[in-house]
């Protein structure tokens, strides 16, 4: 798949990965093995919005490549909320682990478009 198509895929992903946070941040942070807290329930909305804008930005640009860029550093954003949270001990470690495995692949998947997108350009 080249670069274009790549970045299209992962702002459509973004979408996907933007709504739930957004308008159900307890049944999300439930998905990924966070109890609804305080914390999660702030923090989740804003991980949503992120998503919308990463989406918006590569779907709505013909250079994509800084809007895929935004989502590596939101990836990086996640692990580190998502290591945190692993630690908690209300935590379901098995679904914060997986959470954690999922945000890897997507975060090679981001890298991988970042890098053929440069190399298109």
């Amino acid at each position: 798949m080249d670069g274009e198509r790549l970045a299209r895929f992962l702002g459509w992903a973004s979408v996907a990965l933007g709504i739930p946070p957004l308008v159900a941040p307890n049944v999300f942070a439930r998905a990924i093995g966070v109890r609804g807290t305080r914390n999660s329930t702030a923090i989740a909305p804003l991980v949503g919005v992120r998503e919308l804008a990463s989406a918006a930005g590569i779907l709505g640009q013909s250079q994509p490549l800084p809007w895929v860029w935004v989502r590596v550093a939101g990836d990086a954003m996640d692990l580190a909320l998502l290591g945190g949270a692993i630690t908690s001990p209300n935590a379901r470690t098995k679904r914060v682990a997986v959470a954690i495995a999922a945000v890897l692949g997507i975060t090679i998947l981001d890298i991988l478009c970042s890098v053929q997108l440069r190399d298109d350009s």
